[in-house]
């Protein structure tokens, strides 16, 4: 799935800065630690965002306020196939703000 989360941002990161959603950084950890995961870091101007997948599936989002550092969202998935089931939920936090 972390594959899978890397292509989808890379295809849809123009789409993504037109709704407001800038992607700040991605990190990809080498195949060679335990477990191995791609780390994405978005913000807005209201909100900063970060989604981690690791390579066994397991994914967790986090959205901050950036005025008040409060958790708008925390979500923790066991395995997931498709980025969209995620994905969708994810956006809608770091945008609503």
């Amino acid at each position: 799935m972390h594959k899978i989360l890397e292509k989808w941002i890379e295809k849809n990161r123009y789409k993504l800065e037109e709704i407001g959603i800038t992607t700040d950084e991605i990190i990809t950890t080498s195949e060679e630690v335990e477990l191995p995961c791609i780390r994405v870091d978005q913000s807005t101007d209201k909100c900063i965002g970060r989604i981690c997948v690791w390579k066994d599936g397991t994914i967790d989002l986090e959205v901050l306020d950036i005025q008040t550092e409060r958790r708008l969202m925390f979500a923790h998935y066991e395995e997931q196939h498709e980025v969209e089931c995620f994905i969708q939920p994810y956006i809608k936090v770091i945008l609503k703000n």
